[in-house]
């Protein structure tokens, strides 16, 4: 009986810290990259890498990690993109890995809705939108009107719904 040959799998994950929407170069102490558990895998400026075992036929294999923002000075709406390649052995050679597949993703600091008794005014925004730009709408509302403004991130709620209720129980309709 032949032995089956392993074949390479893995994925990498890898950060651009040259940014957008709100600072435009972060360093890699700025963010931190997390386990499932929650521990910290070092230094982001390495990105990751994560072996896969050899899967059975029909199974699939997880991995999870969170990325999150450390400086407390980063802007809001300043996004990170990174990409996370998955190799795969070479059919022919299966200890030579092969780049089969490129997944970009972006990550939003995103400003939450804050509940200000003052404001009349709510500034609708999204994953696209900059800070510079938030600012400028608040700015200009203030000059034309003298109103204050909150924001309100549909990427981040998921919808623009006057009941949705938020994670500390309470709604737009009940602000």
């Amino acid at each position: 009986v032949k032995a089956a040959v392993s074949r390479v799998l893995f994925t990498q994950y890898h950060l651009n810290f040259n940014t957008k929407g709100g600072e435009t170069k972060m360093d890699p102490a700025d963010l931190a990259l997390r386990d499932a558990n929650g521990h910290l895998f070092g230094t982001s400026a390495n990105g990751l890498h994560s072996q896969i075992p050899v899967l059975d036929p029909k199974s699939c294999q997880y991995i999870a990690y969170t990325l999150s923002f450390t400086n407390p000075k980063t802007k809001p709406y300043t996004c990170v993109s990174s990409t996370s390649p998955l190799f795969l052995g070479h059919i022919k050679s299966m200890h030579t890995p092969k780049n089969i597949q490129i997944r970009p993703f972006e990550v939003q600091l995103a400003e939450g809705y804050t509940k200000n008794e003052e404001a009349c005014v709510l500034i609708i925004v999204n994953n696209r939108t900059e800070f510079d730009k938030v600012q400028k709408w608040r700015q200009l509302i203030y000059d034309l009107a003298g109103l204050q403004s909150s924001v309100w991130n549909v990427s981040l709620y998921g919808d623009f719904c006057l009941s949705h209720k938020r994670k500390d129980g309470r709604s737009l309709l009940e602000d």
